[in-house]
């Protein structure tokens, strides 16, 4: 660490990652005290020490990946050092608003996700936060001076046990920003029951007038879970009592927020449940949600600029994201029954599933604070948000009692009104993936009507090869966007579709969807009946695993390979998972090494 001057403002170093040097002179630690721990006070004036303590913090938060806003007040913060390099940075400030019509100058409080833990002791003395102790770092705190000349102070507190030499530390390059959001195949995303009528709910616009009741009201009826689901202000939640004219006033506007509602609000839902659980580790931990990045998350391309470069979404786009931001943020769910499982037993291998009831009312999505930038107009435009889940999901979140799923990252970038079919068939079949997952067979075919159902769709009598065309065609998108591996009608009879009123007897026929392989293979590890693996090296692989490995060796789906089979794709899938029953019919056994024979000894012809 190098010493300087009190007077002299030298800049911390920046190189990939933060340095500190604190300028330690005769305003810092008393002589002879350890350059590595110790504590100092300087007034907090332009062009001090304190200043370039505070800007050393400002600076480091920025190149960790923190959104400072510009103008902060600051207030508190705290770098945490780990071989050298910044492990986590904290701070809390103050922002300022527009004046009141007294003009007094208001404030609200801003931090990081996880605020500092410096605090003043009885004495004045600085503290740290119990949890903290043994952790390298530089905290600083603006207090009340001590003496008239200046009115107040930074008290900095230091412990740097295991710092990088300066020597090693070279030329501050211009901070890296922070890399861009890798697109994934798949979101992450939650899957227990209610979640899914939330969503649908959403989608569908199933909000409805309830007699005695102000707010637009949907109904919760799925087994495990029933209650309702309300658009209700988060002004409620501070108060316990509204006045009759209030309520008017809410009320109304809920209901115009209830006209609003689309596809574009549960892809706001699925997006913000897909960054809590991708960068959330507690139940009780914020996540800060970025517009922009819900924006990417849609599928939708940022505008050039002149130079040919992104120059960002055009201000509608983020008003449309933002709005349906609050109106999942509006939503309040009321639970008269969820049912809960909990683990009982000792045993990691013995342990049984024990479900309980119990009565849960909470938001969907808590939004605590809100970042962003202040118009000439006076609006607010929002860029970025921390929030968390409700305690309604609390249960599903982490844990043994976590229920996911997977759900195609296409389904959000489908249009929310050219591309609503294949948008809630996508959400549809990511659900009934997951909840059919523990049962090993993810082929179970799905009639018609629930398709139709799901999608929100009802047939047309005068018209039914109409929307069976629509069908089918939504159908082969999510096949060409590889959301689906594969489908075929699996109970139909194509005579029927020439006699009158075939209509409603295709309503009751099945189709088989083919999940594409990732999601096979995700969960897998789910399956209830899982095949043992033999004791004895030299055995051969069981008829299964040679059937699965075969299919994928030729790029065959499921499908394909039942059709050359003779079987149905389920009893397919249901071999490859090693469900054979009791004893295997003998023609279909023949069969079966036919085939495997046959594919075999075509990779072995040699070419020409």
């Amino acid at each position: 660490m190098v010493t300087a001057a009190a007077d002299t403002a030298a800049e911390p170093t920046l190189a990939g990652v933060v340095f500190w040097e604190l300028p330690l002179g005769a305003e810092g630690t008393a002589a002879g005290a350890s350059r590595l721990a110790g504590s100092a006070r300087w007034p907090f004036e332009p062009a001090s020490v304190a200043s370039t303590v505070v800007d050393g913090l400002l600076r480091a938060a920025r190149a960790h990946g923190q959104a400072v806003p510009e103008g902060l007040l600051f207030r508190a913060g705290q770098v945490f050092y780990h071989a050298g390099r910044v492990e986590e940075v904290r701070l809390t400030g103050l922002l300022p608003r527009v004046p009141d019509a007294v003009g007094s100058l208001p404030f609200t409080t801003w931090s990081t996700p996880v605020p500092p833990t410096v605090t003043a002791g009885p004495q004045g003395e600085l503290l740290l936060d119990i949890v903290d102790h043994g952790r390298s770092h530089v905290s600083a705190l603006v207090v009340p001076a001590r003496t008239a000349t200046s009115q107040m102070q930074v008290a900095c507190l230091w412990d740097l046990h295991d710092p990088t030499p300066a020597e090693q530390v070279a030329a501050a390059p211009t901070p890296a920003s922070t890399p861009a959001r890798r697109p994934t195949p798949h979101l992450i995303v939650l899957n227990p029951a209610h979640y899914q009528a939330i969503r649908e709910s959403l989608a569908h616009n199933t909000f409805t007038a309830v007699e005695g009741v102000p707010w637009p009201t949907a109904p919760i009826d799925t087994g495990p879970a029933r209650g309702l689901i309300q658009l209700r202000p988060v002004t409620l939640d501070a108060q316990s009592w509204m006045s009759p004219e209030d309520t008017d006033r809410w009320a109304a506007r809920m209901w115009e927020q209830r006209k609003e509602l689309s596809d574009l609000d549960a892809d706001a839902l699925d997006a913000l449940c897909a960054l809590w659980l991708t960068h959330a580790q507690r139940v009780d931990e914020d996540v800060v949600g970025d517009i922009d990045e819900l924006l990417a998350m849609r599928g939708l391309q940022p505008k050039r600029n002149g130079a040919g470069q992104a120059g960002g979404y055009r201000p509608e786009q983020r008003e449309a994201m933002w709005r349906a931001v609050l109106h999942v943020q509006n939503l309040w769910v009321h639970l008269s029954t969820l049912e809960v499982y909990q683990y009982l037993g000792i045993r990691p291998r013995r342990r049984r599933h024990q479900p309980t009831e119990e009565t849960i009312q909470s938001r969907v999505v808590a939004i605590t604070d809100r970042l962003g930038h202040l118009r000439p107009d006076g609006f607010f435009d929002v860029e970025k948000f921390i929030f968390r889940p409700g305690k309604v999901f609390a249960h599903f979140l982490c844990g043994t009692g976590r229920q996911t799923a997977l759900l195609a990252a296409q389904a959000l970038h489908y249009d929310p009104v050219q591309q609503t079919w294949e948008k809630r068939l996508a959400r549809y079949l990511s659900y009934q993936w997951r909840c059919k997952a523990h049962g090993g067979d993810l082929l179970q075919p799905f009639q018609v009507a629930s398709l139709l159902t799901a999608v929100g769709a009802t047939l047309t009598p005068h018209h039914p090869a109409r929307t069976r065309a629509r069908l089918e065609q939504a159908l082969a998108i999510l096949r060409r966007d590889r959301i689906i591996a594969a489908w075929q009608y699996d109970r139909w009879d194509e005579a029927c579709a020439t006699r009158r009123g075939w209509g409603k007897v295709w309503l009751h026929a099945t189709i088989l969807i083919e999940p594409p392989e990732s999601v096979r293979t995700h969960y897998q590890h789910l399956t209830r009946h899982e095949e043992r693996v033999p004791r004895a090296l030299p055995a051969a692989l069981p008829l299964s695993a040679r059937l699965r490995q075969r299919r994928e060796q030729l790029g065959l789906t499921l499908t394909q390979v039942a059709e050359q089979l003779a079987v149905s794709p389920s009893y397919l899938h249901r071999l490859e998972q090693g469900h054979r029953g009791k004893r295997l019919p003998a023609k279909v056994q023949q069969r079966l090494e036919t085939w495997l024979a046959t594919s075999l000894s075509q990779d072995e012809v040699p070419s020409a």
